[in-house]
């Protein structure tokens, strides 16, 4: 097992136990309903770190894949896809959940909307 293979299992840990945490410090900070508290910060910094240690987790998966063959290959391309798309997504879902409750869905709507309508102003000024 060579320092890669070990960095990305730290990588994986690290992700799994702060994804933990900030989902915790944002229920709390939810709960407390105060503003402009130094919890804010705290909660989007470990956002922040979170999102970026899942990605970089799952780029190093995903380049590991050209080191292998076979099955092996494939299990590298979904653990990479993995960790880079689908865990940043599921956890920003989870954080909406907590901040807007059952209306979460309308929100990522939104989102969707603004980007799409956005990328539609770029295109027609370009």
């Amino acid at each position: 097992m060579g320092i890669k293979s070990i960095l990305q299992t730290i990588g994986t840990v690290i992700t799994i136990v702060l994804i933990i945490v900030t989902t915790e410090v944002t229920r709390y900070a939810h709960n407390l309903e105060q503003f402009n508290s130094s919890l804010d910060l705290t909660q989007f910094i470990l956002t922040i770190a979170t999102i970026g240690i899942a990605m970089v987790t799952g780029f190093s998966y995903f380049n590991s894949r050209y080191e292998h063959e076979g099955f092996t290959y494939f299990l590298y391309a979904c653990l990479g896809v993995a960790h880079f798309i689908l865990a940043p997504i599921a956890f920003v879902i989870a954080n909406m959940k907590i901040e807007f409750g059952q209306y979460w869905w309308a929100v990522l709507i939104g989102i969707v909307v603004l980007l799409i309508g956005g990328n539609r102003y770029k295109d027609a000024h370009n």
